[in-house]
């Protein structure tokens, strides 16, 4: 198991999972790209379209769908640990750093301030983020904690966990963008930052809805058009039929 991990001469295994078609463990040689290894896994699943790969894991960094056939797997680099998972654009950029932050928090054997404070500020901005309560500046303060983490952690799990976050906002700082200016989230992922809305042709007024809300955010009378109050709404989907 270890001569598999950590390869064998000039050839090394990944474990590659996400949105590819065939999941599982790659063998490829060391100076091929990201693409073969990719290819050599089946490709993009349904051929959809790639968003990012991440490479390495929770201390790895984000890889643009454009760089992948130039990034080569070099045996010195040690973001190729051995993980790598395809993104597609059903996979929300900001979900998918919040979790990979929630790892680190829980990661982190806490004797470090900075590795220690930072992981739970990352996870609490892109948490909010997520729900739709950020400020703009909140990018700012990403890069600057990711810079002083990086710089003064006292271990390499300190200065690498870092490296998600910053190539996420390289890679997928648009997106990352939209949810906080526009409350948007393009795969639809983040409910928060969903509306929700009864559709007059199909709403028949029986009032079900209304009796499984536990917000009391749905308005209507029997045999009437329902509708939402999206400020009481919870998202929670117990009125989705």
């Amino acid at each position: 198991l270890w001569r598999d991990y950590v390869g064998r001469g000039d050839r090394k295994y990944f474990y590659v999972s996400g949105s590819v078609e065939k999941e599982g463990f790659v063998e490829i040689a060391y100076g091929q790209t990201l693409a073969q290894l990719i290819e050599l896994a089946g490709g993009v699943k349904d051929k959809a379209s790639m968003k990012a790969v991440l490479v390495g894991g929770e201390l790895g960094c984000f890889v643009a769908p454009n760089a992948v056939a130039s990034t080569v797997i070099d045996r010195d680099n040690d973001m190729f640990t051995g993980a790598v998972q395809i993104f597609d654009e059903t996979v929300c950029a900001v979900d998918e750093t919040k979790h990979l932050m929630s790892q680190v928090k829980a990661d982190s054997c806490g004797k470090c301030p900075l590795c220690r404070e930072g992981s739970h500020q990352f996870y609490t901005i892109f948490n909010d983020i997520s729900n739709g309560k950020a400020k703009v500046s909140d990018l700012e303060l990403l890069s600057d904690l990711a810079q002083t983490i990086g710089w003064g952690a006292f271990c390499p799990f300190g200065r690498h966990m870092v490296r998600p976050v910053e190539t996420a906002l390289e890679v997928m700082g648009r997106e990352i963008e939209d949810h906080i200016k526009r409350k948007k989230c393009e795969a639809g992922v983040c409910k928060r930052l969903m509306t929700m809305a009864i559709l007059p042709d199909l709403c028949t007024g029986c009032e079900a809805c209304i009796d499984v809300c536990p917000e009391d955010a749905i308005e209507g009378k029997k045999g009437y058009i329902h509708m939402i109050d999206n400020d009481l709404c919870e998202k929670c989907g117990k009125c989705v039929p």
